[in-house]
């Protein structure tokens, strides 16, 4: 008997360590949680603060666009150079420019193919800057009917973070070459302008219910960085006067 109470007070002590520590452990555990969730809502709480970026390389001749425009002809997208990297931007984000294009719903878009392009004028794509054929207009209003041109470039692609798009486009009157809108943007992620930009507009365009990281996360997928890239640049673009719109509209 006195063997056993002797042991009693051993078992008693290590069971008071093991308490103390899983105290401890759940302290440290709770001040990690703390201090984890505090840095995520700092974060958060700085996106919040952080003004959207407002592109301001844009040109308009006019506050809307002309009365008379109702037909464009969208011609393939350039690239800024030939390299590969810029090769394999150009199939990924064309299509984000044409998809958020179409969304403008302001005149009717006539997509020229690379091929239509190539026997029309001898080359596949056209930069703005360039050198244009002297007929290249007339050409695609006889075969079209447009009542202007819209030339595209990529001109900045870096698929890494920090992910990086630009995108140089101008609309060209068709029957007086002249432009009409044109914007010359490189959207960088790591502007916090252009990345607090991004992930509001992932927010809003989001298709499910999903949670504000899940919206970060537009800072690291260049396709989602390409739709806000697009959307942004098309946004610059004026609208129409709403009496004229109405008018035209109304025009057999």
């Amino acid at each position: 008997m006195e063997h056993d109470c002797h042991k009693a007070p051993a078992l008693s002590a290590a069971g008071s360590l093991r308490r103390r520590a899983a105290i401890a452990f759940g302290c440290i555990a709770v001040t990690i949680s703390i201090f984890v969730t505090g840095c995520s809502q700092s974060r958060y709480l700085r996106q919040a603060l952080t003004p959207s970026y407002v592109p301001s390389n844009v040109f308009t001749e006019e506050p809307n666009l002309p009365a008379n425009l109702r037909r464009v002809a969208l011609l393939p997208s350039g690239a800024i150079s030939d390299s590969a990297e810029m090769a394999f931007g150009l199939e990924s984000m064309e299509p984000a420019l044409r998809a958020a294009l179409a969304r403008v719903r302001t005149f009717e878009l006539v997509p020229v193919s690379r091929d239509e392009l190539r026997l029309l004028t001898g080359r596949s794509d056209w930069r703005p800057d360039d050198k244009l054929p002297p007929d290249l207009f007339d050409k695609l209003k006889e075969k079209l009917a447009v009542d202007a041109v819209l030339f595209s470039t990529l001109t900045a692609y870096r698929a890494y973070e920090p992910i990086a798009i630009g995108w140089r486009i101008k609309l060209i009157d068709a029957d007086e070459p002249h432009i009409i809108w044109a914007v010359d943007e490189i959207f960088d992620a790591r502007v916090p302008e252009v990345a607090a930009a991004a992930v509001r507009h992932a927010e809003h365009h989001r298709e499910s219910a999903s949670s504000l990281e899940e919206s970060r996360s537009v800072l690291t997928s260049v396709r989602r960085f390409g739709h806000y890239a697009a959307s942004a640049v098309v946004g610059t673009m004026p609208g129409r006067n709403p009496v004229t719109a109405d008018k035209s509209a109304s025009d057999p």
